[in-house]
């Protein structure tokens, strides 16, 4: 099967093997057979002897074989392929099967494939029988076998199968890695998440608090979660019955499908702070479910009331020292376990420091939290000796230390009543005149008035003094800004009236000369007010005033007239 001249290189023609005749001697013909690096069958060529020139020597044999042994190799491997499905239609699978080695004249290859855990059929379509790879022959050359995957959107595992290299046609080319492994990577999801919860705890039995939790995605087949119950600020066996170890919720795997964890709180009475729990989700049994929220938390809130009201104040400064101005503060409701409540003051129209000495800074009200209970706070009021308006101040309530504490009445209006009764009383009189004729009548104008803007005279005794000269006396009186007094009198005015702050007395006195008083004679008036007690008058210059005219002589006029 070997060729002269490609193969080997023929003897050339008149060749002799030359023998001396010794028994057993042997002679060697020699072929030089031409090397190569192809992959090729076994080949052969012969040897043969011709007639020997003695004619007795006969050949026993007159043919040797000469076998050209193959000695170059080939192989092929099938690589793997991983790639997800897609969700509907197919998707190629390629796996290159790669040729080593050189072949002349090329050669085919079957190629199948098989179930792993995936299935034929429902997840990828099966290599048809009898499929072969072509190979020219190429060192390097490769070859592809496709396998169409099936595209779904079924959540599920990864899942396998095999595409197998049956023997080359070319028995001489061998596989160095026969089987190629298909991972169709799943890429559907889904994903549980549980929501929170907040409710009232009721004051007895039990609150079911239900945390929802929904599916996200289809799981063909369905598949369970553990639950489990842990402390917040709540407590299990006092605020909530904790979740039973191994409680597992069971899901279809219907997509928006939803499965409730309860959680039994208990009700109480007892007014405390809002407190919480959580529920969470382990790990599903389908390992491609995911928890894209795990943990619910769940608020129990405060359903039972309490308030605080601080009351008012209203004291009289006093004059010196300081007085304690006490205000209450009262607990409606029971608070279990007690609380403080921060106080503070503000100025009003009082000013701390100078009017009244402000809460300190960081100032609390401690409560056992005994419904009905009071507490106070205290504010010192600094006395004084002056004439004021009322003054203000305020005593606040912060918030409570315990929450659901409310402020029903939060401030508290203090008001410091001023005690000081200083007045100021003024007087005049006068007639606009300085001379008088006798028998003439003239009109005094006395007037008296309260200056002070805050002080309402109660009353102030007013005393007029009126010359001997001067008779056939009368008045009349008017009042302004409160002020009043009798309408009319008679004689040298003498009354005791009240005199409200701004407010002013206004007497008219007429009065006329005695006929005869010499000429020249002084003839005076005068006023004074006295403010009676409790009240008082600190600036008496002005209490008093005084009208003096001179008496002219007479006059007799041509027609008998003065």
């Amino acid at each position: 099967t070997a060729t002269a001249g490609s193969d080997y290189t023929a003897i050339a023609g008149g060749t002799l093997l030359t023998f001396a005749g010794t028994a057993g001697e042997t002679q060697t013909a020699t072929v030089q057979v031409t090397g190569d690096t192809v992959l090729e069958a076994n080949e052969t060529f012969t040897v043969a002897l011709g007639t020997a020139s003695n004619a007795a020597v006969t050949n026993s044999d007159a043919s040797g074989l000469g076998t050209i042994t193959n000695d170059d190799s080939a192989s092929l491997a099938i690589g793997d392929r991983t790639l997800a499905e897609g969700n509907a239609g197919n998707t190629a699978f390629q796996f290159t099967v790669t040729l080593t080695g050189a072949v002349p004249g090329g050669f085919t290859v079957p190629v199948s494939s098989a179930n792993g855990t995936a299935t034929s059929g429902s997840d990828y379509t099966a290599i048809a029988g009898g499929t072969v790879l072509t190979f020219a022959g190429t060192a390097g050359e490769t070859q592809t076998a496709t396998v169409q995957v099936i595209g779904d959107t079924v959540l599920e595992a990864n899942e396998t199968f095999t595409v197998a290299l049956g023997t080359a046609s070319n028995a001489a080319v061998t596989n160095s890695d026969a089987s190629g492994l298909g991972t169709i990577t799943n890429d559907d999801t889904a994903s549980i998440a549980i929501g929170d919860r907040t409710l009232a705890e009721g004051n007895a039995g039990n609150t079911a608090f239900q945390f929802t939790v929904t599916l996200t995605g289809a799981v063909p087949g369905g598949f369970t979660v553990p639950v489990s119950s842990a402390n917040g600020t709540a407590t299990s066996g006092s605020d909530y019955t904790a979740i039973a170890g191994g409680t597992v919720l069971t899901f279809a795997g219907t997509a928006g499908e939803t499965q409730t964890a309860t959680v039994q709180v208990i009700g109480d009475t007892v007014l405390e702070a809002n407190e919480t729990f959580t529920v969470a989700l382990g790990a599903a049994s389908n390992a491609a479910v995911t928890n894209s929220d795990a943990s619910g938390l769940g608020t129990i809130t405060n359903d039972d009331s309490a308030s605080l009201a601080i009351g008012d104040r209203s004291l009289a400064e006093g004059n010196a020292g300081n007085t304690a101005f006490q205000f209450t503060v009262t607990l409606t409701g029971a608070v279990q376990g007690g609380f403080t409540v921060p106080v503070s003051s503000a100025n009003g129209t009082a000013s701390s420091g100078s009017d009244y000495t402000a809460i300190a800074g960081g100032t609390l009200l401690t409560f056992v939290g005994t419904a009905g209970e009071t507490q106070t706070a205290t504010v010192q009021v600094t006395g004084d000796v002056i004439a004021e308006a009322d003054e203000t101040f305020t005593v606040a309530l912060g918030s409570p230390s315990t929450a659901g504490i409310t402020l029903s009445d939060g401030s508290g209006l203090g008001t410091i009543t001023n005690d000081d009764l200083s007045a100021d009383i003024a007087v005049s009189v006068s007639d606009g005149r300085t001379e008088l004729p006798t028998d003439f009548a003239t009109v005094y104008v006395l007037t008296v008035s309260n200056s002070s803007a805050l002080i309402d005279v109660a009353a102030v005794d007013i005393q007029q003094t009126l010359a001997a000269q001067l008779t056939a006396v009368s008045w009349t009186c008017s009042g302004t800004g409160g002020a009043s007094c009798p309408a009319s009198g008679s004689g040298a005015v003498a009354q005791t009236l009240p005199l409200p702050r701004g407010g002013v007395l206004t007497f008219l006195v007429t009065a006329s000369v005695i006929s005869g008083t010499a000429a020249g004679t002084p003839v005076a008036t005068s006023v004074t007010a006295t403010v009676v007690a409790p009240h008082s008058d600190p600036n008496p210059a002005n209490n008093s005033a005084t009208d003096t005219n001179t008496v002219l002589a007479q006059i007799l006029l041509i027609n008998g007239f003065e």
